[in-house]
């Protein structure tokens, strides 16, 4: 009977916690990359390298920028033809540590050309796998490492040299450790990396990697044989490692831990769904759906009157610079960016260069997501934001100038019906009307085009997921995508379906996937994705016809049957 009982136990955790990243496999991943290519790198340079030894790196470099719940990696490397033949491409490789939860790569050379690249193998997610939580052994050839072939501008001659810059950005790069706190404590997290650079060329010069922490950030003492191993310490935010002269290849080094304390939400999105409905007016409905976590340190014990003075104190205006607000409402009316001062529903809008907005919570660090910011650049009808439960009032919005797109955006901040804890969810939704990003197109009849927002409007935390479905209008055809120059980023599909009144024809629905995505960093290189339709004017009236027809029809039986004896 008690085997059984643990049997049963047993299998319940399993699958509870089956493809789940839990403490002890993060610990090992770096570990694992080692063992990895000390096992496959034979098999990866008869696979991948066309011309083993026709590249070499003089210098390598590779900063890792620690910033409140995410890292910026900018890698910069000088490479040298050192043989006869033309060099036309040269491979990068990401671990799997870095690369299951790292966005797209994006390369320039040092003419400031946008380098193309193909993945000539992906990874797949932490989540995917089949992990035994109960064995300590894992099937190493499961994390294979991200391969990348990256496209020169120009053909290298020999000894012929060019300047690479490759940056990316990792998105779940910290664990809370211990996990669980009490109220008051301070979060501290865990932080491990390669003392190398995963390099398929040899380096002649020199290589070297850069740590830079946030600000707030404080290591911490921790007694573990990986603790700042290797690092020399520049000051308390700055430490580097560095090796010279013929530094081989496929060479991982050694694993080294960072230890620090980081009082900030470890929030990221599980999934992203933002649905965008053309009508044949040239009117846009927008729904965003989001399924946030926030993977922070659990809190053991707290009160909740503690906790709802703590939430004021974030982001009542005085605890958190907050500003003007405004009161919620069932919807919140038209807003138009364009004006310096506005009001909606006779409460002001104020217009400020500078915001009142707290700065994503830097001035009151805490590791509860109390609240979160909606940027929109262009006017906006009803404003609804709301959870499973229905609507949440608990919205205030502001005007500013945004100094990056020299131009006015709005800015609400939402409050979630809870603050988030550690290891809490929250499924929410926003919707709201626009007309912009909608062009009808010069020298061509009744083709139009529509610029698509790839970025939903909230965008401080890291994609695991993100679907994008626009609905064009009905009558629509001709539906033309271009995405050759995104084909990396962007998984496109194009669907049809049937709405109200559609009895003649169907709606294109065109699907657009991409995975692994950070906003602030990824939306500046996919700004120009464009879906052209073809839709006659003729066709616009056609709904309405139908319409009054029906409404002919049944006014007209009501009439007959109303003189009708029977």
């Amino acid at each position: 009977m008690k085997l059984i009982y643990v049997t049963f136990i047993r299998f319940i955790f399993f699958i509870y916690v089956h493809g789940k990243l839990n403490i002890d496999i993060f610990q090992k991943l770096v570990n694992i990359d080692i063992e990895y290519i000390n096992v496959y790198k034979n098999d990866i340079e008869k696979k991948y390298m066309k011309k083993p030894d026709s590249l070499i790196y003089e210098h390598v470099s590779k900063y890792i920028n620690l910033k409140n719940n995410y890292v910026e990696i900018v890698l910069k490397g000088k490479l040298k033809n050192v043989q006869d033949t033309l060099v036309e491409s040269f491979l990068f490789l990401l671990p799997y540590h870095e690369a299951y939860q790292g966005t797209n790569l994006y390369a320039l050379d040092n003419e400031g050309n946008v380098l193309k690249h193909n993945i000539l193998k992906d990874t797949k997610d932490i989540e995917e796998m089949n992990i035994d939580p109960f064995n300590d052994d894992v099937d190493i050839s499961h994390f294979n490492i991200k391969v990348y072939e990256i496209i020169l501008s120009r053909k290298l001659k020999l000894e012929e040299t060019v300047l690479v810059k490759l940056s990316y950005t990792l998105g779940q790069p910290y664990f809370p450790y211990p996990l669980d706190i009490d109220f008051i404590d301070k979060q501290n997290v865990l932080f491990y990396l390669s003392s190398k650079i995963l390099l398929p060329y040899q380096v002649e010069k020199y290589e070297r990697i850069e740590i830079n922490l946030c600000e707030v950030c404080d290591i911490v003492s921790l007694d573990d044989a990986c603790f700042l191993k290797g690092l020399k310490k520049i000051n308390d935010k700055n430490y580097i490692i560095e090796y010279e002269h013929n530094i081989e290849s496929f060479n991982l080094g050694n694993k080294i831990l960072l230890y620090f304390v980081c009082d900030y939400n470890l929030g990221y999105f599980e999934k992203v769904i933002k649905n965008i409905n053309i009508s044949s007016l040239g009117y846009i409905y927008e729904k965003e759906e989001y399924f946030l976590k926030n993977n922070a340190a659990k809190i053991n014990k707290f009160d909740r009157y503690i906790l709802s003075d703590y939430e004021s104190r974030y982001t009542s205006y005085g605890g958190s610079n907050t500003g003007e607000g405004i009161k919620g409402s069932d919807n919140i009316g038209f807003i138009n960016v364009e004006k310096k001062n506005g009001t909606v529903d006779n409460i002001p809008i104020k217009n400020n260069s500078k915001s009142n907005f707290p700065r994503n919570k830097t001035d009151n660090h805490n590791s509860i997501i109390y609240s979160l910011e909606s940027k929109i650049d262009y006017n906006i009808y009803d404003y609804n934001y709301f959870d499973d439960l229905g609507k949440i009032y608990l919205i205030r919005g502001e005007e500013i100038y945004d100094d990056e797109k020299k131009k006015n955006i709005l800015k609400f901040d939402v409050k979630p019906r809870y603050p988030l804890l550690g290891g809490w969810k929250f499924h929410f939704f926003n919707t709201f009307y626009h007309y912009s990003n909608l062009y009808r197109i010069k020298n061509k009849r009744n083709v139009y085009a529509y610029k698509v927002d790839i970025s939903p409007t909230i965008k401080s935390f890291y994609i695991k997921q993100l679907n994008i479905n626009i609905c064009f209008p009905s009558y629509s055809y001709d539906v033309l995508i271009n995405n050759d120059h995104l084909k990396n980023y962007v998984h496109v599909q194009t669907t049809k379906k049937k709405e109200w009144i559609d009895f003649f024809s169907e709606r294109n629905v065109v699907t657009l996937q991409i995975y692994k995505f950070f906003p602030t960093n990824d939306e500046k290189y996919i700004n120009n994705f464009l879906v052209m339709y073809n839709l006659p004017i003729s066709h616009i009236f056609i709904k309405p016809l139908i319409l009054i027809i029906i409404t002919f029809f049944i006014i007209f039986f009501s009439f007959v049957m109303k003189y009708i004896s029977f």
